[in-house]
């Protein structure tokens, strides 16, 4: 059998092929539009009950269309901007860094009309000490397979936003995180997938550092030091990668819906129990 999982992230708000500087110049090779016609293939060959989709974060900030959303700040844009995203039927969503730069009314008046469930492991409230939106991870089942997805998002943000912005959250190490979610959940899931809005610190194949280690991009260190882990879908950086490091599948989509990625994977079922056979990535 096989499933497959879909992630777009970093779009933007970049809806309609085009960068809105000219009146009905529809050509460009990006927006959320083009990303639909490829969500919509991948669930009519699979079947929708053996997709998983995910929208990995950064959607409310970047295009002049997202901007005037902001500006009025009305139910009826937000409710017009989002139906863009509901119409590509993610099933979860990620926080992205940029989400927050208009603060967190706007950003739960967003994801009170979307119908992708936002899963957020990391970043919480401080009274409360649970997720401050969204749950720490869900558990679903696609054609027999049990699966665990995880929502992570780059701790730096403190770092970038107005504090009043962000007033009494706080932003926990993702890494830490995933020491502790990851174990929990492998023990009622044969897929555990990791959607993290960051990316990554050091090359993927040498290990050496690309940049100073803040902790604004821990990917790297996710695959090294979390043990567990089948899919890691990343963000932030606006790269486009596909790959396999340590038996764990590795992608990143780029940004501006540009690009797809595309997770396979192959499982059978040995004495009642899933077995995963095979795992394929790709950029669409």
């Amino acid at each position: 059998m096989k499933l497959a999982i879909l992630e777009t992230s970093d779009t933007h708000g970049y809806i309609f092929p085009g960068n809105y500087l000219v009146r009905g110049d529809y050509s460009d090779s990006f927006g959320l539009l083009r990303a639909k016609t490829v969500f919509d293939q991948v669930y009519h060959s699979y079947g929708r009950g053996q997709v998983v989709s995910i929208e990995n974060g950064d959607t409310l900030q970047g295009s002049a269309l997202a901007s005037y959303m902001t500006h009025l700040r009305s139910s009826a844009a937000i409710a017009d901007f989002q139906s863009a995203y509901n119409a590509l039927d993610y099933d979860f969503g990620v926080l992205g860094n940029h989400d927050f730069n208009y603060g967190t009314e706007l950003l739960t008046a967003n994801f009170a009309v979307a119908n992708r469930k936002l899963i957020n492991a990391n970043i919480i409230d401080k009274s409360t000490r649970q997720p401050f939106m969204g749950e720490e991870f869900a558990l679903i089942e696609r054609g027999g397979l049990k699966i665990a997805v995880i929502g992570v998002t780059t701790k730096y943000i403190p770092h970038w936003e107005s504090p009043a912005h962000i007033h009494n959250l706080e932003f926990l190490d993702v890494v830490d995180t995933l020491k502790r979610i990851v174990p929990q959940v492998r023990k009622h899931a044969d897929l555990v997938i990791v959607s993290y809005h960051g990316g990554f610190e050091s090359d993927l194949v040498t290990g050496e550092p690309t940049e100073r280690i803040t902790g604004e991009n821990q990917g790297y260190a996710i695959l090294q030091e979390v043990a567990g882990i089948d899919v890691l879908l990343t963000g932030h950086q606006h790269r486009e990668i596909a790959t396999v490091v340590n038996d764990v599948v590795v992608v990143q989509p780029g940004y501006q819906a540009k690009d797809v990625t595309m997770v396979e994977i192959e499982y059978e079922f040995e004495d009642g129990q899933a077995v995963i056979k095979k795992k394929n990535t790709a950029a669409t």
